[in-house]
C-alpha cells in the first residue's frame, strides 16, 4: 500500500511538472526549467539561461524573441550533446548514437564522431 501511495503522488508530480511546460529529470526526480528535453542517452539537454530566456520570449512571441539567435544556440545545443541535425527542419535527434552514422533519411548534419567513422562529408543525403 505504501509503495502503490508513493508511485502515485510521484506520478502525479511528473504529470504536473509536464502541465506546466517543464521537464522531468528521471535521473535526479525532480522538474527542471533549464533542460530543452531529457531522454536516457544524455539525461537533461540542458540550457543555459539565455537559451532558456529566448526560447519563452519565442514561445510567447515577445519583442525579445531573436529566432536567429535561438536557432544558433540549438545548434550549439545539438553539436555539444553529438546529435544530428535535420537540415530541412532544423530538428535535433539528441538520441543519435553512432550506429546511426550517415543512415537517416532525409538531409542532416551528422555530428564529429561520425567523421571518425567515414571519411568525408558529413552532410548526407
Amino acid at each position: 500500500m505504501i509503495w502503490g501511495t508513493w508511485h502515485l503522488n510521484s506520478c502525479m508530480e511528473i504529470d504536473s511538472c509536464l502541465d506546466l511546460g517543464d521537464v522531468w529529470d528521471y535521473n535526479e526526480k525532480r522538474c527542471r526549467k533549464d533542460c530543452l528535453t531529457w531522454n536516457k542517452l544524455h539525461g537533461c539537454i540542458y540550457m543555459n539561461e539565455e537559451y532558456q530566456r529566448l526560447f519563452m520570449a519565442c514561445a510567447e512571441k515577445t519583442a525579445e524573441c531573436s529566432e536567429k539567435r535561438l536557432d544558433e544556440l540549438h545548434i550549439e545545443a545539438c553539436k555539444k550533446y553529438n546529435g544530428a541535425l535535420n537540415l530541412e527542419y532544423g530538428y535535433c535527434d539528441f538520441e543519435f548514437t553512432p550506429d546511426q552514422c550517415f543512415k537517416l533519411e532525409g538531409k542532416w548534419k551528422y555530428p564529429d564522431v561520425c567523421d571518425k567513422t567515414r571519411a568525408g562529408n558529413s552532410e548526407v543525403r
